[in-house]
């Protein structure tokens, strides 16, 4: 028998509307998805390709207009669902007087961590995303790449089965971004599941089971990254760019 998927997205519909009347610019068209438990899934797509806004659906955060999405077989919203999914929003609070290991510990108190368990739960991931040597910095004192490793660490902290990162490696080095991306696939080994999304192709033969393609708010390409990323007549590996040009048609 198939084991219950992670997360499952059917056929997704979704539109930006200034009023509730008014006409509505469209996000998301017919997007399905599909994450099976202990998968690391890429999610890549140009700016404004709808990966942001599919993410916040998954979440719960918002409605979508049409579809469905089911979380370990359950319905997005069930109660019982809510302690096993994590999200990490695109921007990272980069005003917040707080520390960076005040605001890992602020997450771990939000899943149910107390006392010392919240305090080693939050030098731990801390320690896993390289930023133990900043846990007393301010987050306001901290740079664009170092701030998105402590978001990293506050999902992480969460202990969820179910990761969901927008943009977590925006502004982060390539050689932390690639610590970050055998720490996930770590995560994914030992039963967690992620959903990774970038505006920037990663390099799939190192990283990712599934790669997932947006544009304009649709999937034009998924599948195992080797495939997706099918090579050309010289054996060489399709640039992103070329990708997207021959999903719109235009190779």
């Amino acid at each position: 028998m198939e084991a219950t998927p992670a997360l499952v997205a059917d056929r997704l519909r979704y539109s930006y509307r200034r009023f509730p009347w008014s006409r509505g610019r469209l996000a998301l068209r017919d997007v399905s998805l599909r994450i099976a438990v202990g998968e690391l899934h890429l999610l890549a797509g140009a700016n404004g390709a709808g990966k942001s806004t599919l993410l916040r659906i998954l979440a719960g955060l918002e409605r979508p207009d049409g579809g469905r999405v089911t979380l370990f077989g359950l319905e997005s919203g069930d109660r019982e669902v809510l302690g096993r999914v994590a999200w990490l929003p695109e921007a990272s609070d980069a005003e917040s007087r707080l520390t960076a290991r005040e605001s890992v510990e602020l997450f771990a108190a939000l899943y149910g961590f107390r006392g010392a368990q919240r305090r080693e739960q939050a030098e731990r991931a801390l320690g896993e995303v390289g930023m133990a040597g900043h846990a007393r910095h301010q987050l306001r004192r901290l740079s664009k790449g170092e701030l998105r490793r402590v978001a990293v660490a506050q999902t992480l902290v969460t202990g969820a089965e179910l990761l969901l990162l927008d943009e977590p490696l925006d502004g982060v080095d390539p050689e932390a971004s690639e610590r970050l991306l055998e720490l996930l696939t770590a995560r994914c080994r030992a039963g967690a599941s992620v959903l990774l999304s970038t505006h920037v192709l990663l390099d799939g033969r190192r990283g990712g089971d599934v790669l997932t393609v947006l544009d304009a708010g649709g999937v034009v390409a998924s599948g195992p990254p080797s495939v997706v990323l099918e090579r050309d007549a010289e054996g060489t590996p399709i640039s992103f760019a070329e990708l997207l040009r021959r999903a719109r048609g235009r190779t």
